[in-house]
């Protein structure tokens, strides 16, 4: 039986840290971060607290201009436009508010397409509005849209199953 001198100690190595495992942790996650992303063709109703509406539509959104109903106030790609109150009292269906900050998008929108002859102008417009607004105030929205260029409007829903 062999015994150790008590001054005599075991050489231990540190122990290592195994990369391959944690690569392979950090590849499977990156991967499935990666395929559950999706940039495109989202819409954020959060930033307004806004309920849309059902549906049993299938398309996904498209990336276009954004006009959005809050309890309050009238927004074009975030930037606020008007306060509703003072939409509501408008007599006929032209908003000049939002008329003037369409028009304004469609001149930028022209302007970068006449340096590049790739890119036109599309026309395409996306509405989110709380399912409690007014359909009065929905089809005034619609019509300045369609008065100020863009034809192509798409109302903003959640798709049936799906809205939290």
């Amino acid at each position: 039986m062999s015994r150790r001198t008590p001054g005599a100690r075991r050489h231990l190595e540190p122990p290592r840290l195994n990369l391959t495992a944690m690569v392979d942790v950090f590849t499977v996650l990156l991967v499935f971060l990666l395929k559950s992303y999706a940039a495109e063709g989202t819409l954020t109703a959060a930033a307004h607290n806004l309920e849309l509406p059902s549906s049993t539509s299938s398309l996904a959104p498209q990336a276009t201009i954004t006009i959005t109903v809050s309890e309050d106030a009238l927004f074009v790609d975030e930037e606020r436009v008007a306060e509703l109150a003072q939409l509501a009292g408008i007599d006929g269906l032209y908003l000049p508010a939002l008329g003037q900050a369409l028009k304004a998008r469609v001149d930028k929108a022209r302007f970068i397409a006449g340096s590049n002859t790739t890119v036109a102008f599309q026309g395409k417009v996306t509405i989110m509005g709380d399912k409690k607004t007014p359909f009065a105030m929905l089809e005034k929205i619609m019509y300045t849209a369609s008065a100020s260029e863009f034809g192509d409007i798409a109302l903003a829903v959640y798709q049936h199953g799906r809205a939290s």
